[in-house]
């Protein structure tokens, strides 16, 4: 996991409504200009501990956990401060590059690690 953890995370591209491979809605593209909605200030840090440090579409600051729930580490689950839970699978995870299908929102984010 040490390729998930200490480093910041920032949103490359979202899409939404995806409920199987090639489905899906192009909702953000960073530097866009006709995002759906916009995720520029949204950053997360993933740490050693579980803690999930994260700042919101509107630059709020927010910690949450995180784990992983199976043995070949791709089951990734979030828990909110109010418990609510996100949950999905890491489709791809190297240095500089997360994907996440959340499929608690139907959604695929592709994120980048930050320069």
């Amino acid at each position: 996991m040490s390729l998930l953890t200490r480093k910041e995370w920032i949103i490359d591209s979202v899409y939404q409504n995806c409920k199987g491979p090639g489905t899906g809605t192009l909702a953000y593209v960073r530097g866009g200009t006709e995002n759906v909605v916009d995720l520029d200030k949204v950053r997360s840090i993933f740490w050693d501990n579980g803690q999930f440090d994260t700042f919101d579409a509107s630059g709020n600051y927010h910690s949450y956990t995180w784990n992983i729930t199976n043995k070949d580490s791709t089951n990734l689950t979030i828990i909110s401060e109010s418990n609510y839970t996100i949950s999905g699978k890491i489709l791809k995870l190297d240095a500089t590059h997360f994907v996440f299908y959340d499929s608690t929102n139907n959604a695929i984010d592709f994120q980048k690690a930050k320069d």
